[in-house]
């Protein structure tokens, strides 16, 4: 079941979700709205998976936070990305400060998410994300998308 922590700061409310947005994430998200400011920022990062109904259930949400707010999202999975380049409705009117890359070392199989910003750019994040190294075996590590499809949803 999915958990919302709501923080608040000036006019920010950040919204903190753990656990799996799916059918039964709705009644926790929308519980959260009386709590909205006028900035809000949401943090994916111990986010478990979306599913189909969890997508909808997410842009059903959306529409109502966004009403009269600014929304951000930061520390999105690469899987919620995936879904955000087919369908923009996810992220319409939000902006995307952070995600989380998978990355994997063909060398030893080593895997790690990595964070990165939005703010660098779709060029300097394609280098970025080509110049990480293996903690284990210092092979480069490979993203497991092709980057340009990854970074479909930077507008530059």
């Amino acid at each position: 079941m999915l958990q919302v922590t709501v923080e608040q700061q000036d006019q920010q409310t950040r919204l903190i979700l753990a656990g799996p947005i799916d059918d039964q994430a709705g009644p926790a998200l929308r519980a959260t709205l009386p709590q909205m400011r006028k900035q809000v920022l949401v943090n994916f990062s111990e986010v478990e998976y979306f599913n189909s109904l969890g997508i909808r259930t997410w842009v059903n949400f959306l529409r109502v936070l966004r009403d009269g707010r600014e929304v951000a999202y930061e520390h999105c999975p690469m899987d919620f990305l995936q879904q955000i380049n087919m369908m923009p409705a996810l992220s319409q009117g939000v902006e995307i400060q952070s995600f989380q890359a998978d990355f994997a070392c063909k060398s030893c199989g080593f895997e790690k998410s990595i964070g990165f910003t939005c703010r660098i750019g779709k060029a300097a994040l394609r280098e970025e994300m080509g110049r990480q190294v293996c903690e284990r075996c210092g092979s480069s590590l490979s993203l497991q998308e092709d980057a340009e499809s990854l970074l479909l949803f930077l507008k530059e």
